[in-house]
């Protein structure tokens, strides 16, 4: 195993792709046409690659030169009260050294990192990156939830949605119902009414596609995806315990990623409870 785990590495690997399409300077770029989702990056980073120094100094330097323009406080703040606990302490640290460097963005509260200045890296913004597609609505329609509904509706464009079909956004209920009503009345969304609920869809697509330069962008659901990459990374731990404590491991992993893994439509884990090698089987997953 490589000193810092198998799936640790491939998490970096990951975090440098996506952190390379917002515009850090990584090798590789896997993820041209995947778009990003600002937030969820930004609150995963910093547990996921606290043995990744460069690429989080990387994160840090595009936050700071770029974060009051395409990242929205309320939604950092709604998201990060989801998070299990070992993210959100790493993401208050970095947040809290953030604050440090100005900006009403960022929670400075209860950190002691928070006047630690390590520098800052001047890291690009790269909005000619189709994948950026959610920076670059949030330039068409301002911060908040507006653009991050909009991108939403985009991305499921072939379906009727309804309120709480966008509930992970991070945004009230009757901020969204707002949003999808004013887009319905200007005629970009066509709405649909029911005795349960509202609905609505876009009107024409391409033409918002088009604008927003998203034609052939996939939208993952990294709501998901970063969960499960944070639960996975955590068996790494694993290899380094007795084989009692791995399977005591596995069988608190394993129902927390077998649900993300029905979300997304993952070829379901397998299972541990009675299983000797239930940490070896779930590891090779």
């Amino acid at each position: 195993m490589s000193p810092i785990g198998a799936l640790e590495q491939l998490s970096h690997d990951l975090l440098w792709s996506l952190w390379a399409e917002m515009g850090a300077s990584g090798v590789v770029r896997r993820h041209q046409g995947v778009a990003i989702d600002p937030e969820s990056l930004v609150l995963y980073t910093p547990a996921l690659v606290a043995s990744e120094p460069r690429l989080e100094e990387m994160a840090f330097g595009w936050c700071v030169h770029h974060g009051e323009t395409f990242l929205t406080r309320g939604r950092l703040t709604a998201l990060s009260r989801g998070l299990p606990p070992e993210v959100q302490g790493a993401y208050a640290t970095f947040s809290a050294r953030l604050a440090h460097h100005g900006g009403a963005l960022w929670d400075g509260a209860g950190a002691r990192e928070a006047h630690e200045d390590r520098g800052v890296r001047t890291v690009p913004v790269r909005l000619d990156h189709p994948s950026m597609v959610r920076c670059r609505a949030r330039l068409f329609f301002g911060l908040g939830a507006r653009p991050d509904v909009i991108c939403e509706v985009l991305a499921r464009a072939d379906r009727w949605l309804g309120v709480s079909d966008l509930s992970h956004l991070g945004y009230t209920r009757r901020t969204v119902l707002r949003i999808l009503t004013d887009l319905a009345h200007s005629g970009v969304l066509v709405a649909e009414e029911s005795s349960h609920r509202h609905t609505f869809r876009l009107s024409d697509p391409g033409v918002l596609a088009d604008m927003l330069e998203a034609t052939d962008v996939r939208w993952p659901e990294w709501h998901r995806v970063m969960p499960l990459v944070w639960h996975l990374v955590g068996l790494d731990q694993g290899e380094r315990e007795s084989a009692g404590i791995r399977r005591v491991r596995a069988n608190e992993v394993q129902p927390l990623v077998s649900k993300l893994a029905s979300e997304l439509w993952l070829v379901p884990p397998p299972k541990t409870s009675g299983n000797s090698d239930a940490f070896e089987a779930l590891y090779d997953w």
